[in-house]
């Protein structure tokens, strides 16, 4: 700790870096479920690789991101 009792970074600083990874951890984890289903429903035949493109332009569309 710097100055004797304080901590280097105030508490709320502390937090909201804490909740930001957080998040990110959350978001690349369901990235990944997403994927990790698309895949188990292709092979099952259930989805078929056209609907599946067109689900993730239609994801990308909804995040601002352009193909």
């Amino acid at each position: 700790m710097a100055k004797g009792d304080e901590p280097d970074m105030p508490q709320k600083d502390v937090e909201r870096r804490k909740h930001k990874r957080v998040s990110s951890l959350y978001s690349e984890d369901l990235e990944c479920r997403s994927r990790n289903l698309e895949l188990a429903l292709i092979s099952k035949k259930i989805l078929t690789k056209e609907q599946s493109k067109v689900g993730g332009q239609e994801q990308q569309k909804k995040n601002g991101i352009c193909c």
